[in-house]
């Protein structure tokens, strides 16, 4: 994960600026893909007007992480209807506009820099039409459980960024994209074929592929492209084929390894960790206690 590219769009460094932080947010990015994830907290009340954001062909979809009471809204110089966002709700602007922001109180929320190429790639391979507008009243918020419920699964990682993998921020972010796209396309897909699996072949290829490097520094796409198959087709196969998600059968290797080195070797906690793709060990001990009711410890006792 990186921000090296950050200050480039309206993430980062350049979208703190908009909101006159003197701090620059936290933002995760990773190189394969043009998403970026920017969190903004602003813990004190009348903050003042932003910024115009700068034009550009994307969209800044706005996920609220605490209810925010008050604020105003302009959008090309005209007021919007406003109203209280509440926890979970999703806010999207057309940065194509000048989005302008009246803090009157706290906020805290997640900002997706989303470019309308990225979203469109997504829409050919979903197969619906380009997505030209994203119909909203971004001052009045929208409650979408499937968006906001993905975009919450991030919300941890700003806190320890060095366990969060390539594979399950691209996996949360390539459904987002879908779900924009469905919710938005020009026609439906055609139905997901009930018998849709990964071949034996293909399942072993796609493991390899996992297995390969445990860190996860793969994309969804990637993976996809290996099957021919779209990421919507390959997520369905790949779940029907092994009963999980790409990021949680990588977890669950992550895990096999680090049993096994425990058992086999005299390797420190640290070792462990850090051979069995853990960000640390305490990550390890919280892995371990959700997934087998069990300490490293334990399994190193036998």
């Amino acid at each position: 994960m990186n921000d090296s590219h950050a200050s480039s769009s309206a993430c980062g460094e350049r979208l703190g600026a908009c909101f006159g932080l003197a701090q620059v947010p936290r933002t995760i990015r990773i190189e394969r893909t043009s998403i970026a994830v920017t969190n903004i907290s602003c813990d004190w009340e009348n903050n003042g007007l932003t910024a115009p954001i700068p034009v550009d062909d994307a969209f800044l979809l706005t996920l609220q992480l605490c209810d925010t009471a008050r604020h105003h809204l302009w959008i090309d110089g005209h007021s919007q209807k406003t109203a209280p966002l509440h926890r979970g709700s999703i806010s999207i602007y057309d940065l194509r506009t000048s989005p302008m922001v009246n803090s009157v109180s706290a906020f805290r929320n997640m900002h997706f820099y989303i470019p309308r190429d990225a979203l469109n790639a997504v829409a050919t391979r979903e197969g619906f039409a380009e997505v030209e507008d994203l119909p909203n009243e971004p001052g009045l918020g929208m409650d979408d459980p499937i968006l906001a419920g993905l975009g919450l699964s991030l919300e941890w990682a700003f806190d320890t960024p060095s366990a969060l993998s390539t594979l399950f921020f691209d996996h949360v972010t390539s459904a987002m994209l879908s779900r924009l796209v469905r919710a938005h396309g020009a026609r439906p897909p055609q139905p997901t074929r009930s018998d849709l699996t990964l071949s034996a072949a293909q399942a072993w290829r796609v493991e390899d592929m996992l297995v390969a490097d445990l860190s996860g520094d793969i994309t969804m796409g990637e993976l996809a492209a290996s099957c021919d198959l779209s990421i919507s087709e390959f997520r369905t196969a790949f779940k029907r084929a092994t009963g999980l998600m790409p990021h949680q059968w990588l977890m669950t290797e992550r895990i096999k390894r680090a049993q096994n080195l425990l058992r086999t070797t005299h390797l420190s906690l640290l070792d462990v960790a850090r051979f069995s793709n853990f960000a640390d060990i305490r990550q390890m001990r919280r892995i371990f206690a959700v997934a087998l009711g069990a300490s490293p410890e334990s399994i190193r006792a036998g």
